[in-house]
C-alpha cells in the first residue's frame, strides 16, 4: 500500500497518518492559458508505485482542449512549480497537446 503524506508550511512533505493530508489546501498553481486550464496539485498519496523509490506527490494536468488530459508528476513542490511554468509557457507558444507530451519535465 502507498504511503500518505502531508504538505508542510515550508512546502516540504512528511508522512501522515491516515488521510490527514486530504484536509489541506492541495493547490500548488492554477492558470488559464489559451482556453486551457492548467492545474498543479499535491496528491497526498504516493503515486510512484515502486517499492523503495522516491515518492511522487505532485501532479499537473491540462484541461480544455479536447478529451485528452495530459499529465506530469513530480517528486517535490519546486519541481511541480517549475513544471507548471514550463507547461504554461508551451501553451502560450501555441504548442499542441502532442507537443506537450514531448516536454521532458517531471518524474
Amino acid at each position: 500500500m502507498s504511503d500518505n503524506y502531508r504538505l508542510n508550511a515550508d512546502h516540504t512533505v512528511s508522512k501522515a497518518p491516515g488521510l490527514e493530508g486530504y484536509s489541506q489546501d492541495r493547490n500548488v498553481a492554477k492558470s488559464t492559458v489559451n482556453g486551457c486550464d492548467v492545474s498543479t496539485v499535491f496528491l497526498v498519496l504516493d503515486h510512484s508505485w515502486t517499492v523503495g523509490s522516491k515518492p511522487i506527490l505532485f501532479e499537473t494536468m491540462v484541461f480544455g482542449r479536447d478529451d485528452s488530459q495530459p499529465l506530469w508528476r513530480y517528486h517535490t513542490w519546486q519541481e511541480a512549480v517549475e513544471g507548471h511554468g514550463v507547461i504554461c509557457e508551451a501553451l502560450k507558444a501555441g504548442k499542441s497537446f502532442d507537443d506537450l507530451y514531448e516536454l521532458e519535465i517531471g518524474a
